[in-house]
């Protein structure tokens, strides 16, 4: 098999690696050859992966291909990057990849060509989801878009990154939120939210603007320097203070709990909306999700199953008293349904 990957960012890397690794071919597509340099340099030693310029053209024995739908080839297997209901071509599966976990929706291929498909994405190394007929959005990015808009409003309220972070890990997360944008990169979310018309983000997309786009830039929610290990930058705490002031918000001191607390119920409010509107086949998928993609903790359990721990009532409660002044992370309807079923 021999994949080609076009149009694809740090993604492409990531997944021309875990080809590599696998026993495939790949071939990368850069944009020039500065870029073509770039990569070469990145990739020293991987010997399975080609690298050419759009100018050189495509190889001729390509029988696989990922890339955005305008630049995706004509060849037998075709991973489209767009949302399933999207402008997917025919004949061609939607696919995210995540560091940990495929997501991919096999709408609009053909039989024979599905199990090639999912044959392929298990090659690498990455357990796979398939998303059910008439979904019309990647769950695992619905979640971590969530979860991102739920810490953003934490910072608002007085949490700082750093603590948010410690009390996720002390939860059980594998890391927390903002150390986790830092290490995947904030651009591509604030591309997508910018994108989709979504809600702005007043710390998270300020820190874009301002050229704070995570590890790989240096500087992020946290600063590292020399390349080195992530350091506290109190300049986050200030945009978070000036931010708030610019929306009229009171700040506070926040518990750890109430993090967890808000963190938890709004994405268990989010994974009930995409289970009621068909985007999860059901809460074993939600849970795969949490765990795979957010780094949720298995052993707490699924996100309903700690919902239905606080009882009906005690989460009612909580979800009236965050959703107090307008904030709409915290739609209470499906959540509730799902916890008298």
């Amino acid at each position: 098999m021999h994949l080609l990957i076009r149009g694809c960012g740090a993604l492409g890397v990531f997944v021309a690696m875990r080809a590599a690794r696998s026993g495939l071919a790949a071939t990368l597509m850069a944009d020039d050859a500065f870029e073509a340099e770039r990569l070469t340099h990145a990739l020293q030693g991987l010997t399975d992966i080609e690298i050419r310029t759009e100018q050189q053209g495509l190889p001729q024995d390509v029988n696989a291909a990922l890339a955005p739908p305008a630049v995706l080839p004509d060849v037998p297997l075709r991973f489209a990057l767009a949302a399933p209901g999207g402008p997917i071509p025919d004949g061609a599966a939607a696919v995210h990849i995540h560091k940990t976990l495929a997501e991919v929706s096999l709408a609009k291929m053909c039989l024979a060509n599905r199990q090639q498909v999912l044959s392929l994405l298990e090659c690498l190394a990455l357990p796979v989801m398939e998303v059910p007929d008439g979904a019309t959005c990647f769950a695992g990015l619905a979640l971590l878009d969530r979860l991102a808009a739920l810490a953003d409003h934490c910072l608002l309220l007085g949490a700082v990154p750093w603590e948010v972070d410690s009390a996720m890990e002390a939860f059980g997360f594998e890391t927390g939120v903002f150390a986790a944008q830092d290490a995947a990169g904030l651009d591509l979310s604030y591309a997508r939210r910018q994108a989709g018309a979504a809600a702005p983000l007043l710390v998270t997309d300020r820190m874009v603007r301002e050229g704070r786009l995570g590890r790989g830039a240096g500087v992020g929610w946290y600063r590292y320097p020399g390349g080195g290990g992530a350091v506290i930058d109190p300049l986050m705490e200030d945009m978070a203070v000036e931010e708030a002031r610019f929306a009229s918000i009171a700040q506070r001191a926040v518990p750890d709990e109430e993090v967890m607390i808000r963190l938890l119920l709004g994405l268990a409010c989010r994974g009930a909306e995409l289970l009621s509107d068909g985007n999860i086949a059901d809460a074993a998928q939600l849970h795969m999700l949490c765990q795979l993609v957010l780094g949720y903790p298995e052993e707490r359990g699924g996100i309903l199953a700690w919902v239905q721990s606080m009882g009906h009532d005690t989460a009612s409660g909580r979800l009236t008293e965050f959703s107090d002044g307008g904030s709409a992370l915290w739609p209470p309807q499906a959540l509730l349904e799902q916890l008298v079923k």
